[in-house]
């Protein structure tokens, strides 16, 4: 097998920035190229930086909260344009549920509409507090992304 790429780009609602940002800060520290909007877009045009950004990265992590998936309901949702480029791309999609998402929830059924009804068939991860700042805990299998 090949070398897989350590490239990865995290998929967030901005109620979920601190998770978002731990995810990047333990992936960027562990040797992976994370594109975080936050951190990596300077100017200029948004929706290109993203798409682009997206298109470059071999792997796609999406933080799903309980209300994450919201809005993908509505056709100009960033988030859900985020989900379904990964998607059409074929980027290796990384779903991390944290505590209280669950994909058979009512609000969750709704939003997975169209592109976007193959979501609870990617492999997704639980996403544990103790996964982060825990200085002596061995690297969980959730950031082995070339596995």
């Amino acid at each position: 097998m090949g070398r897989i790429e350590k490239t990865v780009f995290i998929s967030y609602r901005r109620t979920n920035f601190y998770t978002a940002l731990a995810v990047y800060q333990y992936l960027t520290q562990n040797g992976y190229d994370a594109f975080f909007d936050y951190q990596s877009i300077d100017s200029g045009n948004f929706a290109k930086a993203i798409l682009e950004n997206i298109e470059a990265r071999a792997h796609f992590v999406l933080v799903l909260s309980s209300s994450a998936l919201e809005r993908c309901s509505e056709p100009n949702d960033w988030l859900r344009r985020e989900i379904e480029t990964a998607m059409d791309l074929k980027r290796n999609i990384v779903p991390l549920m944290m505590e209280g998402f669950d994909f058979g929830s009512p609000s969750t059924i709704q939003a997975l509409s169209g592109n976007l009804a193959t979501l609870n068939t990617y492999n997704g991860l639980r996403l544990y507090s103790d996964y982060f700042n825990q200085p002596d805990t061995p690297t969980p299998a959730i950031w082995e992304l070339d596995g």
